[in-house]
Protein backbone atom coordinates (compact mmCIF):
# COMPACT_ATOMS: atom_id res chain seq x y z
CA UNK A 1 0.00 0.00 0.00
CA UNK A 2 0.87 3.42 -0.28
CA UNK A 3 2.42 4.93 2.39
CA UNK A 4 4.61 8.24 0.70
CA UNK A 5 1.98 11.36 0.96
CA UNK A 6 1.01 12.69 -2.94
CA UNK A 7 3.25 8.87 -4.00
CA UNK A 8 2.50 8.85 -8.09
CA UNK A 9 0.37 6.31 -9.87
CA UNK A 10 -1.18 7.48 -13.14
CA UNK A 11 0.65 10.26 -15.00
CA UNK A 12 -1.24 13.04 -17.65
CA UNK A 13 1.29 15.40 -19.36
CA UNK A 14 1.52 18.22 -22.17
CA UNK A 15 4.95 18.97 -22.94
CA UNK A 16 6.95 20.67 -25.25
CA UNK A 17 9.42 17.86 -25.77
CA UNK A 18 9.38 13.60 -24.89
CA UNK A 19 12.56 14.02 -22.43
CA UNK A 20 14.94 10.79 -22.16
CA UNK A 21 13.91 8.72 -19.26
CA UNK A 22 13.64 11.59 -16.93
CA UNK A 23 10.07 12.31 -17.70
CA UNK A 24 8.27 14.98 -20.24
CA UNK A 25 10.81 18.14 -21.15
CA UNK A 26 9.17 21.83 -20.57
CA UNK A 27 5.99 20.40 -19.75
CA UNK A 28 2.92 23.08 -18.97
CA UNK A 29 0.89 20.80 -17.05
CA UNK A 30 1.96 17.54 -15.31
CA UNK A 31 -1.29 16.10 -13.42
CA UNK A 32 -0.65 12.94 -11.58
CA UNK A 33 -3.39 10.34 -9.70
CA UNK A 34 -2.21 9.33 -6.18
CA UNK A 35 -3.16 7.20 -3.53
CA UNK A 36 -1.67 7.77 0.22
CA UNK A 37 -2.36 5.59 3.26
CA UNK A 38 -6.61 7.04 3.69
CA UNK A 39 -7.39 9.02 0.48
CA UNK A 40 -6.64 9.49 -3.52
CA UNK A 41 -6.05 12.69 -4.84
CA UNK A 42 -5.85 14.01 -8.75
CA UNK A 43 -2.66 16.66 -8.09
CA UNK A 44 -0.66 19.23 -10.36
CA UNK A 45 2.71 18.83 -9.96
CA UNK A 46 4.46 22.63 -10.17
CA UNK A 47 8.06 23.55 -11.35
CA UNK A 48 10.14 23.21 -8.32
CA UNK A 49 8.40 20.02 -7.42
CA UNK A 50 5.25 21.26 -5.36
CA UNK A 51 2.03 19.50 -5.13
CA UNK A 52 -1.30 20.99 -5.23
CA UNK A 53 -4.33 19.11 -4.70
CA UNK A 54 -6.90 19.71 -7.43
CA UNK A 55 -9.47 17.39 -5.56
CA UNK A 56 -10.61 13.50 -4.80
CA UNK A 57 -10.77 10.29 -7.00
CA UNK A 58 -12.77 7.35 -6.14
CA UNK A 59 -11.90 3.49 -6.66
CA UNK A 60 -14.16 2.79 -9.69
CA UNK A 61 -15.39 5.82 -10.41
CA UNK A 62 -14.20 7.58 -13.77
CA UNK A 63 -13.78 11.35 -13.77
CA UNK A 64 -12.52 14.02 -16.50
CA UNK A 65 -10.12 16.98 -16.08
CA UNK A 66 -10.89 20.53 -17.74
CA UNK A 67 -8.08 22.48 -18.49
CA UNK A 68 -8.29 26.34 -19.80
CA UNK A 69 -4.24 27.33 -20.74
CA UNK A 70 -3.45 31.02 -20.53
CA UNK A 71 -0.10 31.51 -22.55
CA UNK A 72 0.55 34.66 -21.07
CA UNK A 73 0.14 34.22 -17.75
CA UNK A 74 1.29 30.58 -17.98
CA UNK A 75 -0.93 29.18 -15.85
CA UNK A 76 -3.85 26.38 -16.69
CA UNK A 77 -6.67 26.32 -15.11
CA UNK A 78 -8.41 22.95 -14.11
CA UNK A 79 -11.71 21.74 -13.14
CA UNK A 80 -11.77 18.13 -11.80
CA UNK A 81 -15.40 16.46 -12.62
CA UNK A 82 -16.79 12.95 -11.62
CA UNK A 83 -18.60 10.96 -14.31
CA UNK A 84 -22.04 12.37 -12.50
CA UNK A 85 -20.81 16.04 -12.97
CA UNK A 86 -19.48 15.82 -16.36
CA UNK A 87 -22.05 18.30 -18.22
CA UNK A 88 -21.08 21.63 -18.73
CA UNK A 89 -24.21 23.27 -16.51
CA UNK A 90 -22.42 20.91 -13.26
CA UNK A 91 -19.10 21.58 -14.49
CA UNK A 92 -19.24 25.09 -14.21
CA UNK A 93 -20.21 25.01 -9.90
CA UNK A 94 -16.98 22.89 -9.87
CA UNK A 95 -14.29 25.24 -8.35
CA UNK A 96 -11.46 25.84 -10.83
CA UNK A 97 -7.71 25.75 -9.82
CA UNK A 98 -4.98 28.22 -11.18
CA UNK A 99 -2.02 26.25 -11.61
CA UNK A 100 1.58 27.66 -12.68
CA UNK A 101 3.37 25.74 -15.68
CA UNK A 102 5.30 23.04 -14.52
CA UNK A 103 7.64 24.41 -16.55
CA UNK A 104 8.39 28.26 -17.52
CA UNK A 105 10.23 27.69 -20.35
CA UNK A 106 7.28 25.89 -21.85
CA UNK A 107 6.81 27.23 -25.18
CA UNK A 108 4.25 25.05 -26.08
CA UNK A 109 2.71 21.72 -26.64
CA UNK A 110 3.98 18.84 -29.01
CA UNK A 111 3.25 15.62 -27.05
CA UNK A 112 0.29 14.27 -24.75
CA UNK A 113 2.08 11.56 -22.15
CA UNK A 114 -0.32 8.91 -20.66
CA UNK A 115 1.62 6.48 -18.53
CA UNK A 116 1.47 5.15 -15.24
CA UNK A 117 4.64 4.99 -12.56
CA UNK A 118 3.72 2.11 -10.52
CA UNK A 119 1.57 -1.53 -10.60
CA UNK A 120 -0.03 -1.00 -7.36
CA UNK A 121 -2.81 0.77 -9.33
CA UNK A 122 -3.24 2.21 -12.52
CA UNK A 123 -4.84 4.86 -14.23
CA UNK A 124 -6.71 4.38 -17.26
CA UNK A 125 -7.75 6.79 -20.17
CA UNK A 126 -10.83 6.83 -22.54
CA UNK A 127 -11.61 9.80 -24.12
CA UNK A 128 -8.94 12.75 -24.84
CA UNK A 129 -10.51 15.92 -26.97
CA UNK A 130 -9.00 18.47 -27.63
CA UNK A 131 -10.64 22.21 -28.43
Amino acid sequence: SASRRYRSGGVFALAEGLGCDEGPENPAVFIHFTRDVDRCHVCALQEGGETIALGQWFEGEWCSIRMAFDWDLRVARIRLLHDKSSDMATAAKHEEVEVPFKSSTCDGCRYLMLFNQTCDFEAQYTDIIVA
